[in-house]
């Protein structure tokens, strides 16, 4: 268990995710859906998004190399932090890195800490797997997003395009 206290004086506690915490994901999922919805990658959400959703999240939780997890704030569910092995070429030194996906806090819950938690987390999660470096995406629309990722440490290092393909 990782603890941090914020200004306000209330405790987060980030722990791995298990079965008991699918419905509160599932919603903080699908909202994060919502508010990546002016991204190209995400703008176009499948209809049956929410049961995909439920599925998804229950393999997601017991798969290997690779860690779900939820920050607490007084027992309610404010956070949510995905963390996986990838692996680059194998012609790069240090193949392997993290991968930070499905992050998501609480619009209430934003700027009191509770993202610097998470990420504490995945980061005792990277060093207890020898992992040494993180990778993200951010929209580039997504300015808050970018700024947050960047004071917690994160800099850019490509961009990334998308093009659709031409009907004939």
């Amino acid at each position: 268990r990782i603890t941090r206290q914020v200004v306000f004086g209330t405790r987060i506690v980030v722990r791995r995710a298990a079965t008991r915490d699918l419905e509160d994901i599932v919603a903080m999922r699908l909202a994060l859906l919502r508010e990546e919805a002016p991204n190209p990658f995400f703008a176009n959400p499948h209809p049956d998004a929410a049961r995909r959703a439920h599925r998804l999240t229950r393999e997601e939780l017991t798969a290997p190399g690779q860690v779900f997890l939820v920050a607490l704030r007084d027992g309610e569910t404010v956070g949510m932090l995905r963390c996986r092995v990838v692996h680059r070429s194998p012609l790069v030194a240090d193949a392997r890195q993290a991968v930070v996906t499905t992050v998501y806090v609480v619009p209430s819950q934003r700027k009191t800490g509770v993202l610097r938690a998470l990420l504490e987390g995945a980061d005792r999660w990277c060093r207890q797997h020898r992992i040494g470096a993180m990778r993200l995406q951010c929209a580039l629309n997504n300015e808050v997003g970018r700024k947050a990722w960047e004071s917690l440490g994160f800099k850019s290092a490509e961009l990334l395009y998308l093009r659709g393909v031409p009907a004939v």
